[in-house]
């Protein structure tokens, strides 16, 4: 089918169950935000400034399960990077939308507003590059490809990411698949599984004295209902994180505190 860009964005983000999109209106992400706003499913948050806007959207995402927050190239990017930044380190899935300007102007490195003048439009990107999992600088002629890449990256790492959309190619069409966003974890062999499990096993049955300490990363991969099954069955007792507070049962008599 033939969609436009910033919509094909925005169903991508819909099949992630996004419902908000938060951030600041700019020069070079009106022209998405246009689309957003006519989206009777999507609703633009607006925040005073981008860090608050980074800060909302990891909220949302811890909730959520993923997050969007929509910035202007250069000074909206850098004022959201120290939230952006605090998502990467805590796993919080939330996805970067930073509206740049036109794909001419970044081609030939006008100097325009809100870069350093010098016409490198690269700075921005590789300092996202430390924050992120996956990049990328939207065309006509990779969006499709590109989006599916890059959301993909953030539902199997559960870290954000980071897209530059381009203002001058939000309403351009382009042929894009209709299956929906590949929402699945890569098959794992069967022989492979086996293995892990049974040096587990192994571990466990020759432990004098086996216990769990549980961190965060057992609620962002959906494991904790897993791990409240294996303490029981096997009667482990299990200590959680500070950063895993009240992900598992803690009122469990094998619950024995947290550990600092």
């Amino acid at each position: 089918m033939f969609i436009e860009i910033g919509e094909f964005l925005n169903l991508r983000l819909k099949q992630m169950g996004i419902q908000h999109l938060f951030g600041v209106p700019g020069d070079f992400n009106l022209s998405y935000l246009e689309q957003v706003e006519a989206d009777p499913q999507l609703e633009f948050i607006g925040n005073c400034n981008e860090l608050n806007a980074a800060y909302a959207a990891d909220g949302y995402a811890r909730i959520n399960g993923f997050s969007a927050l929509a910035t202007t190239y250069g000074v909206g990017d850098l004022s959201a990077i120290n939230g952006i930044a605090g998502a990467y380190a805590e796993n919080v899935p939330l996805i970067h939308i930073s509206g740049i300007p036109p794909l001419h102007a970044v081609q030939k490195g006008t100097l325009i507003h809100h870069t350093l003048v010098d016409g490198n439009y690269d700075n921005i990107m590789n300092c996202m590059k430390e924050f992120t999992v996956a990049q990328t600088r939207l065309t006509p002629a990779n969006a499709a490809s590109e989006i599916d890449r890059v959301l993909r990256q953030c539902f199997l790492e559960r870290r954000p990411v980071h897209i530059q959309l381009p203002g001058d190619i939000t309403h351009v069409k382009i042929e894009v698949s209709e299956r929906p966003l590949d929402l699945s974890y890569p098959a794992v062999e069967p022989e492979l599984l086996q293995s892990v499990v049974s040096k587990l096993c192994d571990i466990i049955e020759n432990a004098q004295s086996p216990a769990l300490l549980i961190d965060n990363e057992a609620s962002v991969f959906g494991v904790t209902s897993l791990l409240n099954d294996l303490s029981q069955k096997c009667s482990i007792p299990f200590a959680g994180m500070n950063t895993a507070k009240n992900i598992m049962d803690e009122g469990s008599p094998r619950y024995i505190g947290t550990y600092v």
